[in-house]
């Protein structure tokens, strides 16, 4: 699945600002225009309640154990596809 933000937009968003106008979403620093799905996931990340990396591996882990005690393949996909959609909005991993 394809991230909702690059890593450089990423960057420009959360060292810089975001800004709303006319339905378009622009980062300041940058100022190209933001997808709407990377605007959910700017405020998912500004927000207390938001996903976390800790909600994905949770859910991995889940559908692993789902797996090993035979749980229907529908199942084990939703598990999986959740933790794929949670992920794509997620800023990138820090390199070690």
């Amino acid at each position: 699945m394809k991230p909702a933000l690059t890593r450089e937009e990423w960057e420009d968003c959360t060292t810089g600002y975001w800004f709303r106008e006319c339905d378009s979403v622009y980062a300041r620093k940058g100022l190209y225009q933001i997808s709407p799905h990377g605007e959910a996931a700017l405020r998912l990340f500004f927000e207390p309640h938001g996903f976390t990396r800790e909600h994905v591996v949770g859910l991995r882990n889940l559908a692993e154990q789902m797996e090993f005690f035979k749980w229907t393949p529908d199942s084990i996909t939703w598990a999986t596809h959740l933790a794929d959609l949670i992920e794509a909005l997620l800023p990138p991993k820090e390199k070690p």
